[in-house]
């Protein structure tokens, strides 16, 4: 597994995985993620946490992703999305 949040590091150290950086992984064959919100045409916000630069390098370096999110962060109206450069 490839390292990029502290907390999902020491959930999968607690779970017996290894973890290693992504700059001795080169590829990753899976990609599992969470988004903080998604909206009625399936547009995901992602981005509220510190570690946005390193993730985009692990989806990148990805050959598939699943994005996993909780019901609770589905938004029930439609927003426009704001581009922040």
């Amino acid at each position: 597994m490839c390292r990029y949040q502290p907390t999902s590091d020491k959930l999968a150290r607690a779970l017996g995985l290894r973890m290693q950086e992504m700059r001795e992984i080169g590829s990753v064959d899976y990609l599992f993620d969470g988004a903080d919100e998604v909206g009625k045409s399936l547009r995901m916000l992602k981005g509220r946490g510190g570690a946005m630069t390193r993730e985009k390098t692990v989806a990148h370096a990805s050959a598939r992703a699943s994005i996993l999110c909780r019901r609770s962060n589905w938004l029930h109206v439609s927003v426009k999305p704001v581009l922040c450069q």
